[in-house]
């Protein structure tokens, strides 16, 4: 779980180090810390999701193109180093502020009373692969302090989305921040991304690299169908 942990966690803002210092010492897989400033994205931006949604029949409501339920990261079955799967919770905060809660737990047992965020997902674009259209997108939780992001990815299709794969996060060496001096055993490195189009060029450059693992929905918000992790 540390893995995930660490690649949500907001870290306070450090020294720059000189370009060139991001050594990832061979590792086949990685998922840095990707933290904004301020949030990048808002209702400015038409894929992002859950949104308000008025028609002159229908009171106010809210809309979302991923299904709200519980979800499931499995890590690569590659990654010898890989945290246990996560749960994730996704609901909806309200109809007047559309906002997506995100609770997050080691046991599905837990969910309803673990951690909790408040984010979006976004769609931050397109791009071919091999022939094959490819959507890309994130995760995008907290609005103060800023923001941190979650890459992501899949094949595109007009059903609800109820599956991702997750997208390893590599930082380039410009963006990134860490103390000079070691902070006894604390780790204080993290990825500073503060434009749309900085993100979704990381994003594009991930897809050369194995995917970190796959977030899938298990169970809608009614569903009582089995627990895959045996939970």
């Amino acid at each position: 779980m540390l893995r995930w942990l660490i690649a949500f966690a907001f870290i306070a803002a450090a020294p720059l180090r000189a370009e060139g210092t991001r050594d990832y010492e061979g590792e086949a897989f990685a998922s840095d810390p990707i933290h904004s400033d301020l949030p990048l994205y808002t209702f400015d931006w038409e894929d992002l999701w859950p949104r308000g949604y008025t028609d002159p029949d229908t009171i106010a409501s809210c809309i979302s193109r991923v299904r709200f339920g519980d979800w499931l990261l499995r890590p690569n079955s590659a990654d010898e180093f890989a945290a246990e799967p996560e749960w994730y919770r996704l609901s909806n905060y309200g109809v007047f502020h559309c906002i997506a809660i995100i609770r997050t737990a080691e046991d599905r047992a837990e969910l309803a009373t673990g951690p909790f965020d408040r984010g979006f997902f976004v769609k931050l674009g397109e791009v071919e692969r091999e022939g094959a259209l490819i959507e890309l997108w994130a995760i995008q939780k907290g609005t103060l302090p800023g923001s941190e992001y979650m890459l992501l990815t899949r094949v595109p299709d007009d059903e609800i989305i109820t599956a991702f794969d997750v997208l390893q996060q590599r930082c380039p060496s410009k963006y990134w921040r860490e103390l000079t001096e070691p902070f006894d055993i604390f780790r204080t490195g993290y990825c500073a991304i503060n434009s749309r189009a900085d993100l979704l060029a990381m994003a594009k450059s991930m897809l050369a690299f194995p995917k970190m693992g796959t977030l899938e929905l298990q169970t809608g918000p009614d569903d009582e169908t089995p627990d895959p992790a045996g939970n």
